[in-house]
């Protein structure tokens, strides 16, 4: 069974066995938006197909949604039917390589009640450093599912908190983390985002501390200790909630709790970009909470 992490020989096993899962193309650059475009049109894994970040993991901006405001569920319902991919479908996503955008689509799936999907470790670099067979051009879908095969899907929203909701959940005891840069965190360097600086309360976990050097995801046994020290600092044994930049790298130390054996965590899509947009909404700077 696909489940949340696969790595490059065991999908080629698959692929080799004619079982090939829907396989997601997730590559993304924050500076380049028609970047992903351009590079699926070269070169790509074999079937797979373009999940672009702004126009299909994201949806239509609201004032406090943030930089990549979470689909609404007809949307997403949409989408999975375009794709054909229901309950039962196994489905692999990736990136160019640390699963940072991947990530994002694996935690739309696994939010929305799909199990069978994993995030291929070390991407599209891994792939192609391995001389593994690739296409070009286009993919030619199927025809879309009907809306049907689809209807009962649903987000969980307890694992998808409102901005309200994360305040209570902080102002009672639950640990709330930002994966971004500690240099972000701490609001020393923001190129991005109107305001630096951190959400009053926060602790940080830059999503990168996952990752081997060579951009694959750490033994589960790493991160389960790594995560488990972070937690235990937060004197709680709540299951915390994630945000970041935009709800996209979030997902990655979502990913990493699954892998750790530590479920339940859950996230504030619209993550800073969302909370800057209310003025009322405080902001931290520096080391501390």
């Amino acid at each position: 069974m696909i489940r949340d992490l696969i790595s490059t020989a065991q999908l080629q096993e698959l692929l080799d066995a004619g079982r090939a899962p829907v396989i997601l193309d997730c590559r993304h650059d924050l500076a380049q938006p028609d970047w992903a475009c351009d590079v699926f049109v070269d070169s790509h894994l074999p079937g797979a197909i373009l999940a672009s970040m702004d126009d299909v993991l994201s949806g239509p901006h609201s004032v406090g949604a943030g930089r990549h405001p979470w689909p609404s569920i007809e949307q997403w319902r949409a989408q999975l039917a375009t794709w054909r991919i229901t309950r039962d479908t196994p489905v692999v996503v990736y990136d160019q390589h640390s699963g940072m955008f991947a990530a994002r689509a694996w935690w739309l799936l696994k939010v929305s009640g799909h199990d069978q999907v994993a995030v291929l470790d070390g991407g599209f670099r891994a792939w192609t450093q391995e001389g593994r067979l690739l296409e070009s051009g286009v993919t030619q879908q199927e025809p879309a599912a009907s809306l049907e095969s689809v209807a009962d899907i649903e987000f969980d929203r307890t694992r998808l908190l409102t901005a309200e909701q994360l305040v209570d959940a902080r102002d009672a005891g639950r640990p709330i983390i930002d994966s971004r840069a500690a240099d972000r965190y701490r609001g020393e360097n923001e190129t991005i985002d109107a305001k630096a600086g951190h959400i009053p309360g926060a602790l940080n976990r830059p999503f990168g501390l996952n990752l081997l050097p060579d951009g694959r995801i750490k033994p589960a046994d790493d991160l389960r200790r790594e995560l488990t020290e972070l937690l235990r600092g937060s004197n709680s044994d709540q299951a915390p909630v994630f945000y970041c930049g935009s709800g996209v790298t979030a997902a990655h130390n979502l990913l990493a709790m699954e892998l750790a054996g530590l479920p339940g965590a859950a996230m504030y899509p619209p993550s800073w970009s969302g909370w800057i947009e209310n003025a009322d909404h405080p902001v931290a700077t520096g080391e501390q909470p």
